[in-house]
């Protein structure tokens, strides 16, 4: 197949499958920005109810070893939502960006990073997703493995 064509296929295959249904719900190809951020179809849709460290955090594992954690928390995002159709089901308003709770199949997106180790349940809005952080935290799985900020804290030192 040529390469042009090839490309055009995928775009349109990416058209097909990107949709906004009804009651607002929003599905598609995720393109991740960082461990909680993704473009679907052009529209930034943030996981409600976790945050995650920044795309530009450092963190260190316990031998004081600097990593980029924000990398590796988008990596992570993106194998949760390779090869699947995203659908966003919208909590709140939509600016300044969308905040949704998002499944990927059957899988809640935002409690898989979270038990993963890459994302934290919000402080404010997160109960949903705080035993799956007690889990992740007590089995040490990814930043848990290590020494790290929280992102609000972070942010606060560094924005």
């Amino acid at each position: 197949m040529h390469k042009l064509t090839h490309y055009v296929l995928i775009f349109s295959l990416t058209l097909l499958f990107s949709v906004v249904t009804q009651a607002g719900e929003l599905s598609g190809t995720a393109l991740v920005k960082d461990g909680r951020t993704f473009v679907i179809n052009g529209t930034v849709v943030e996981l409600y109810g976790i945050d995650a460290v920044d795309i530009d955090q450092v963190c260190h594992t316990k031998r004081q070893k600097e990593f980029s954690c924000g990398h590796v928390a988008a990596t992570a995002l993106a194998t949760l939502v390779r090869n699947v159709i995203v659908t966003c089901q919208p909590e709140g308003p939509p600016e300044p960006t969308l905040k949704a709770i998002c499944q990927g199949g059957p899988m809640d997106i935002a409690e898989q990073q979270v038990l993963q180790g890459w994302a934290f349940a919000d402080p404010e809005t997160g109960d949903k997703y705080r035993r799956a952080e007690r889990a992740a935290r007590s089995l040490n799985e990814g930043i848990w493995k290590g020494r790290f900020d929280f992102p609000w804290d972070w942010r606060k030192q560094h924005r």
